[in-house]
């Protein structure tokens, strides 16, 4: 996967120390460009020349780390730009890896309180073999009760229609 080999790339780059930093300007970049939906149709541009691109580049980026522009930079030029949630994601992975950590999304009917996402960060590094746990709360009004947790792929589905499929499974 070019995600992944790109992200292995730029960890090795980044020091542990910079990684998070690094990640949290990769998030930004992204979120900049999503906020204008034209900017990644001017990146898929063939009749955009690849300076124009850098220069939204360096515009976006001129407070971030230079790691981010130049590896951004590298990116234009090898016509992989638009692969950059991709390899957000596999940074991310790298990163949670390196310093033992599990980003693990929650999907619950209603927003968790701050009381439940402790008890449940506590439950979940017992089970992810003592791994930091962060949980992110996505609210869906179509769950009639219960949670899904999806982490690195995987799901442990405790939702009330999750534990209904399983009984029918079972008959």
């Amino acid at each position: 996967m070019v995600e992944a080999e790109y992200a292995k790339a730029l960890s090795e780059l980044a020091s542990t120390k910079d990684a998070q930093e690094i990640l949290e300007e990769l998030d930004l970049f992204i979120k900049a460009l999503d906020e204008n939906p034209m900017s990644w149709q001017i990146f898929d541009a063939p009749n955009i020349t690849d300076k124009a691109k850098k220069d939204i580049i360096a515009n976006t980026t001129k407070d971030f780390d230079e790691l981010i522009t130049r590896f951004l930079y590298v990116l234009v030029d090898n016509k992989r730009i638009n692969s950059i949630k991709g390899i957000r994601d596999e940074f991310k992975l790298i990163v949670n890896n390196s310093i033992k950590a599990v980003d693990v999304n929650v999907t619950s009917k209603n927003a968790l309180t701050k009381e439940q996402t402790k008890k449940l960060e506590a439950i979940l590094t017992s089970k992810l073999d003592g791994r930091k746990v962060k949980i992110n709360n996505i609210v869906d009004n179509n769950l009639i009760g219960g949670i899904k947790c999806e982490y690195e792929g995987k799901l442990m589905d405790f939702s009330v229609r999750g534990k209904i499929k399983n009984i029918r499974g079972l008959l």
